[in-house]
């Protein structure tokens, strides 16, 4: 897996791509490969590059879908309306429901993240509707709404479990796709019933974060074990 262009926190989206995109992204990681920044900036900054230089029309949904997500992660919130804008995709459009909310922390913003989300479940688009119900959740969960964040992370477990249980070609993309549920779900856990819930939920997303080498995950595992046990 270290030697798929594609790094795993954009992993589920792989085989979306058309050949020709993952040739381009392949060409342009090629131009960053002196770089000293580790790979997730690199691989995130190709596709700023894509969104900032306008060439991210007539892409493939999958592409779309990880120029939204890497623009969400970045914190470059503008770039997400851009793509929600001349963009019929779901990814698109959740991510940056996403991003309101986090600019404002607006409740408000929440039922449009939640019905694009939902929207993604009625297309049975499995992954977009996980992606974004960890990121419902998380919000939720920072607003205070923690029953509610919890109920959302959840069910979305279950449900992309359930409806993909009979897929095993895209069991990895699920797994990927479900961590960032799973590691909310196991912070509420700890401050809602018990530290020992919360240990074992965290070490079974740890095991499934380090089999597919996805730093991210594994950050926001050290992050939250800390902020559950700093007690």
């Amino acid at each position: 897996m270290p030697d798929d262009p594609i790094i795993p926190e954009f992993m589920m989206y792989r085989p979306g791509l058309e050949e020709s995109e993952l040739e381009e992204v392949i060409g342009r990681l090629a131009v960053h490969a002196r770089s000293t920044k580790d790979r997730f900036l690199q691989f995130t900054d190709v596709l700023l590059e894509y969104v900032g230089g306008g060439e991210w029309r007539n892409r493939s949904p999958a592409f779309l879908a990880m120029c939204a997500k890497a623009c969400f992660l970045r914190g470059m919130y503008g770039y997400n309306q851009i793509l929600a804008k001349d963009s019929q995709s779901l990814s698109c459009k959740g991510y940056a429901a996403a991003a309101y909310c986090r600019q404002s922390l607006d409740p408000r913003w929440l039922n449009n993240l939640r019905n694009i989300s939902n929207q993604a479940w009625q297309a049975k688009d499995y992954i977009t509707f996980a992606e974004l119900s960890g990121q419902l959740a998380s919000i939720l969960k920072d607003l205070g709404y923690t029953d509610h964040a919890q109920v959302v992370a959840s069910e979305s477990i279950d449900k992309v479990t359930l409806a993909t249980a009979q897929d095993s070609s895209i069991r990895t993309m699920v797994q990927a796709a479900l961590l960032r549920p799973r590691i909310i779900l196991a912070y509420i856990a700890g401050t809602t019933e018990s530290g020992e819930e919360a240990l074992i939920r965290l070490d079974s997303a740890h095991d499934t974060a380090m089999l597919l080498d996805h730093q991210l995950a594994l950050n926001d595992i050290r992050y939250y074990r800390g902020m559950a046990f700093e007690d």
